[in-house]
């Protein structure tokens, strides 16, 4: 009777498990007389063909002030002391320090060249003037040399001995000789002393300006706020970052600039692939990524005529589209804040309209796949995410079948 027992009650579960099997099988069958939902039938139609551009970019001032490195005789210096990027600065707050370590360094030893060249400067006058009166010197006694032969020179000469005579004006000539050449070495002795004096001198005054040049740079290689605003720190353009202490800059490049928060305008970036969506004066709207809420109106002020790089390394191009804003609101929005725009392309009436899904884009020209599977060439003007305008290829109401994948 208990082995009885025990096998009725696994026929029982074993009954229980079936039915319950049986009973979830059937709910998920569909009833019957119910068929699948036929596919959506393609076709080319025509409507309204809407489009839109979205594009990503940054705010930035229209105006400002540019702050860049002093000009220097070494060119390049680097940057020793940065503030922080985004602070409130009042004018006159130091801002930035570049390094003057090769100035101090070439300062101290144009200074000792100075000092060496005034001192050589003194010595060389001395040594001339101590020439200039040696000479001068000798010029007197051939002067006196001179005076006295031209006495003895001076007697008629029926009262001498015409021997004697001729002795004494031979005596004559040499003295004026002997006169003459001591006045030249004495002229060319002050020339020659007054041009070397110059040459020092120049090269005193030279040594003296670079002097000048060095303590100026050592003075300027510290950076003022010229104006109160928000800092807002330069870009390393190569390697698109912002500056950092050790980065090494020169004169004209822009290592911080205080924004006119007043006036802003978004710089966006346009795929190349793109070309042509986007032209000046398209409407546009402006969400800021920190206020998702609040919609900005603007238009495409310019966008620039060739694609440049992303960045130095990249394969990417990319157009620059500047977009200006009707309205600004400098308590909320600062210079490199990230935003979405979106461009108003007009929209195109009664167009003949293709879906993307019956074209194959890659082959050239795009081939659309009729509902019997054959594929015809079509010529496509403007597409957006689910059709394009198509110009020629296919006629109105043409029933199409989606491309292969």
């Amino acid at each position: 009777m208990r082995y009885m027992a025990y096998g009725l009650a696994a026929w029982c579960q074993l009954a229980s498990l079936i039915l319950t099997s049986c009973t979830g099988a059937s709910a998920d069958l569909p009833d019957e007389g119910v068929s699948a939902l036929p596919l959506e039938t393609l076709r080319v139609r025509r409507g309204d063909f809407h489009d839109r551009v979205l594009l990503t970019g940054t705010l930035e001032a229209t105006r400002g002030v540019r702050i860049t490195p002093p000009r220097t005789p070494t060119w390049q210096v680097q940057i020793r002391w940065m503030e922080e990027d985004g602070v409130p600065v009042v004018a006159g707050q130091k801002i930035l320090e570049l390094d003057n370590t090769a100035f101090a360094a070439d300062l101290e030893e144009k200074q000792l060249a100075a000092r060496k060249e005034e001192k050589e400067i003194q010595q060389q006058q001395a040594e001339g003037e101590a020439r200039s009166a040696e000479l001068s010197f000798a010029v007197a006694q051939r002067k006196v040399e001179l005076d006295k032969a031209a006495i003895d020179a001076d007697v008629p000469k029926e009262l001498v001995p015409l021997r004697e005579y001729q002795d004494k004006q031979l005596v004559l000539e040499r003295a004026r000789s002997a006169f003459a050449k001591a006045e030249e070495e004495l002229q060319t002795q002050i020339r020659t002393a007054a041009q070397e004096l110059e040459i020092r001198r120049a090269n005193l005054r030279k040594t003296l300006y670079d002097i000048r040049v060095a303590e100026q740079a050592i003075a300027e290689l510290s950076l003022e706020a010229p104006t109160a605003g928000v800092l807002i720190v330069g870009n390393m353009r190569r390697e698109n970052r912002k500056l950092q202490v050790g980065d090494t800059v020169w004169p004209g490049y822009v290592v911080a600039s205080i924004p006119d928060l007043n006036e802003m305008q978004v710089e966006a970036q346009l795929s190349d692939v793109d070309d042509g969506r986007v032209v000046a004066g398209m409407r546009a709207s402006v969400w800021l990524d920190s206020y998702p809420d609040t919609e900005l109106a603007g238009f495409v002020r310019d966008i620039t005529p060739v694609a440049q790089e992303t960045s130095p390394r990249s394969l990417r191009r990319s157009f620059r589209v500047r977009v200006a804003l009707d309205e600004t609101d400098p308590e909320r929005m600062r210079p490199g804040m990230a935003v979405k725009v979106e461009l108003q392309v007009p929209t195109e009436t009664e167009a003949l309209l293709v879906p993307r899904a019956a074209v194959d884009f890659t082959v050239f020209p795009p081939m659309a796949f009729l509902a019997d599977g054959d594929a015809v060439p079509v010529t496509l003007g403007r597409c957006n995410a689910h059709e394009c305008i198509l110009e020629e290829g296919l006629e109105l109401d043409a029933e199409l079948g989606r491309r292969p994948l």
